[in-house]
């Protein structure tokens, strides 16, 4: 008997080795692509933010140089480029440019145009909370999007976070109404309106 059970555990042992291995192993690797596939999503991120700050800071040099221009029709000029950037961004240069303006001037007018444009051609976005995952913002989606109001959607924000929204290329006044909302029905406790031209389209489905 004695002999036997000695002869059993010879003949498991290899077994047992084998399968702590195997299980090891997968472990380890399903670690490590997890680890790789976050360190990819982290660089790809960083690409993108990097890439939309470098344009962004382009444009706002294009703009800096011909608003401080004599020429008023190069300070219009550099009011409309505005419209290509961050809506937020652009509301702000455009709101600093007509405290400093002659009020009944053309680039009182365009400073103007631009805000009034920017805050009303369906380019708000009311953002309930942003993740660094889209696959973590889908999760977020599929459990909170039951008896809600409005659809929950995500958009890739400029800044390279996935972000949930309540809609998305809304009216600002549209924008508002919706983060009121969130607040309201304790959605999030930091919702806000981002104006934007270059969320893309929803991702949920993606």
């Amino acid at each position: 008997m004695p002999n036997r059970k000695t002869l059993l555990e010879v003949l498991i042992t290899p077994v047992v080795v084998a399968i702590v291995g195997i299980v090891g192993t997968y472990l380890i690797t399903k670690q490590q692509n997890e680890y790789t596939k976050e360190l990819r999503e982290v660089e790809i991120n960083k690409l993108q933010e990097q890439a939309v700050i470098d344009r962004e800071l382009k444009i706002i040099e294009i703009f800096a140089d011909k608003i401080t221009s004599g020429e008023p029709n190069q300070k219009v000029a550099a009011l409309q480029i505005l419209k290509v950037i961050d809506g937020e961004m652009a509301i702000k240069l455009a709101e600093v440019t007509l405290k400093v303006t002659n009020e009944n001037s053309i680039v009182a007018e365009s400073a103007k145009d631009v805000i009034s444009s920017m805050k009303s051609i369906g380019n708000s976005f009311p953002i309930i909370i942003s993740f660094k995952s889209l696959n973590d913002a889908k999760k977020y989606v599929r459990e909170n999007n039951k008896g809600l109001k409005y659809i929950l959607t995500i958009f890739l924000s400029d800044n390279g976070f996935y972000a949930v929204t309540l809609g998305g290329y809304l009216s600002y006044k549209e924008a508002k109404i919706r983060i009121n909302y969130a607040l309201d029905n304790k959605l999030s406790d930091d919702a806000y309106v981002k104006t934007s031209t270059k969320l893309g389209k929803n991702l949920f489905y993606d």
